[in-house]
Formats: structure tokens, C-alpha cells, sequence
């Protein structure tokens, strides 16, 4: 794969809508960038070497970067490289995107094993936390279940995909859309739209509530494609029903929206 379709693939698959916090502004020069926690002389070298087209080396400076344990502090970071390779890398999730940057070269490389690991990485070692909320953090899978699903295709595994993305097609956070999309584009493949949607009804007839003994929290259930998600609830069931059958994800699926 040459340096052209590597990019396309990174343009594709790691530029996501995904604006949870404003970290700087377009305005910003150069001389008042400033640099808290994070080394980034590692990424500027990166870029370089991609720039000229020493793919090898770049993945040296960044899997450096990666393993290197900096201090966990706000900063602002402004791309100014030579290549499109960084530009989609967020302050707010510094490591993680570059760990998928990192999977992407990877995997245009063959290899597969180093691909998925960055991946993982990505949502364990250096999930964002974004300060403890939860919401951001699901935000963040939401978003990194495109990249596993793209990852399952090229090695054939089309079971996992659909898994990874059912589990997050409901996930009400940011990239929930383009996930139910993709998921749907791919079950195209092996189901018509009419047994699609009858898979989906029948999941959304068949759900059912859990109520956990310790609290008075429920969890309701639901089943596509023989994987089942568990998603938390404070309604009643009826009203859950009504809620899903409603959802935007749903009906991409059912394809009653695009």
C-alpha cells in the first residue's frame, strides 16, 4: 500500500466528528503554543519521516511516543507537519489517536497482531478519561468501534464487526449514527433489508428488563444478530420499548432514515 492510500484510509477512518472540548484556537501562532506533560518533538520527527515517505521510522517515533510515560496534564497541541498524518490527533485524547495512527500503519503493513494491540491500547491503556466522565469515555469507543470493525473486515472476521458495532450503535453518545450506519452497510452483505428489519423487531419485541437486587437500577435487554446489549434504564419497559423503536440508530438499521 503506498503513502497515498495510507492516507486516505487515516482521512477516512480517524477524521470523526468528535468535539467534546475546544482545547485552542485557529488564531494561535506558533510562538504561544505551549507545551505541558507531553514531548511532542517525538510526533513533529514523525511527521517528517512520513512526509518522506519513511513509514518505517515514523512508527518508531510514534510507538516511542506511545511508551513513553508523561505526566497526565492539560496542554494545548497545534499540528503544524509537513503530511496530513497527525492532523485529526486531539489534545483531549493525544495517545489514543495516535495509537490508532499507529494500528492504521500497521495494518497497511500486513501486520495484523500489532494493528489490533495499538487498538486495544487505545481503549484500555490510554482511553481518555476526560476527567472521569463516563459519558466521554463511551464517546470515545463509540467512536474507536468504526476502527475495530474496519480492522475485523480486513481479516475476514465480518462476525466480529457486526459484534463491535452492535455494541455501540445504541450508545446515545457522538458517532452513534455513522456506527449504525456501517453496521447496517455491512449486514447488506449477508442479510436483505427485509431480514434486517425483522431481525430488529423481533429484538425490540423480545426485550426485556433486569432489575438489580442491590439498587433499584434496571438494565434492559436487547438481542440483534444473537448479541445482546444492556443498556441502563429508568423507565418502565413499555416506555423503553416506545423509546428504542424511536431511535435514530433503529431506523437506520430499518431503513427508515439515511
Amino acid at each position: 500500500m503506498n503513502r497515498l492510500e495510507i492516507l486516505e484510509q487515516l482521512k477516512l477512518s480517524i477524521l470523526f466528528p468528535f468535539t467534546f472540548f475546544l482545547f485552542i484556537s485557529k488564531s494561535t501562532s506558533q510562538s504561544q503554543i505551549r507545551y505541558v506533560g507531553y514531548n511532542t518533538s517525538l510526533l513533529h520527527e514523525a511527521d517528517s519521516l512520513f512526509s518522506l515517505n519513511d513509514t518505517s521510522a515514523t512508527l518508531l517515533k510514534l510507538t516511542e511516543f506511545v511508551r513513553k510515560d508523561y505526566e497526565r496534564s492539560d496542554f494545548y497541541y497545534k499540528y503544524n507537519g509537513k503530511s496530513a498524518l497527525l492532523q485529526s490527533v486531539r489534545p483531549s485524547s493525544l495517545k489514543a489517536d495516535i495509537c490508532i495512527v499507529i494500528s492504521q500503519l500497521y495494518s497497511s503493513f500486513g501486520k495484523k497482531g500489532r494493528a489490533i494491540s495499538y487498538l486495544d491500547l487505545a481503549s484500555w491503556q490510554h482511553l481518555p478519561r476526560y476527567g472521569g466522565c463516563l459519558n466521554g469515555m463511551i464517546m470515545y469507543r463509540t467512536k474507536l468501534s468504526i476502527h475495530y470493525a474496519n480492522y475485523y473486515l480486513k481479516i475476514g472476521a465480518y462476525d466480529k464487526a457486526v459484534d463491535h458495532l452492535l455494541n455501540y450503535f445504541l450508545s446515545n453518545e457522538s458517532g452513534q449514527l455513522a456506527v449504525a450506519r456501517m453496521l447496517r452497510g455491512i449486514l447488506l452483505n449477508q442479510y436483505s433489508q427485509e431480514e434486517i428489519t425483522a431481525e430488529v423487531e423481533n429484538g425490540l419485541l423480545n426485550m426485556f428488563e433486569v432489575k438489580k437486587s442491590e439498587s433499584n437500577e434496571k438494565e434492559i435487554k436487547l438481542t440483534f444478530f444473537d448479541v445482546t446489549i444492556s443498556k441502563y434504564s429508568a423507565a418502565d419497559l413499555e416506555e423503553s420499548i416506545n423509546y428504542y423503536k424511536n431511535h435514530p440508530s433503529i431506523k437506520i438499521l430499518i431503513n427508515e432514515i439515511e
